[in-house]
């Protein structure tokens, strides 16, 4: 992958990412890939067990990944610079923390089979202040 500036946590993935056209695979995960590296999230393991009641959690997410037929999330906390990622998952109404290898988002087909989408309004967020509705 080339090299990528980073953005402040302020702005906004879409003059960046371009989702359109970009169907799960290679390119997924590239795209997957650069809105990481344009984010930085922490390496693995950097934000530690921070306690996480409701509302209250403090780890904070960089990227969020969607299925744009709605119903899954995922919340990027941290990445390892590679393939690893650890995140915040939101499916109907499940949540969990888990470490995922970007692959498998890269090659999710999806609600409508066009594949997984960077969400490219989030701005990094607190776990506990995320809208999970």
């Amino acid at each position: 992958m080339h090299s990528v500036q980073t953005i402040k946590s302020t702005a906004s993935l879409h003059l960046h990412i371009k989702n359109k056209g970009v169907l799960p695979g290679k390119s997924k995960l590239t795209l997957l890939q650069k809105a990481l590296a344009l984010r930085t999230p922490p390496r693995l393991g950097s934000q530690g067990a921070a306690p996480c009641g409701d509302n209250n959690c403090e780890l904070l997410a960089y990227v969020r990944v969607l299925d744009p037929g709605g119903g899954r999330s995922w919340y990027v906390l941290e990445w390892d610079r590679k393939s690893s990622i650890w995140v915040y998952q939101v499916e109907d109404d499940k949540v969990e923390f888990t470490t995922l290898d970007l692959t498998e988002l890269a090659w999710d087909p999806g609600s409508f089979q066009t594949g997984l989408e960077v969400d490219v309004n989030f701005r990094p967020t607190k776990v506990g202040k995320l809208s999970l509705a």
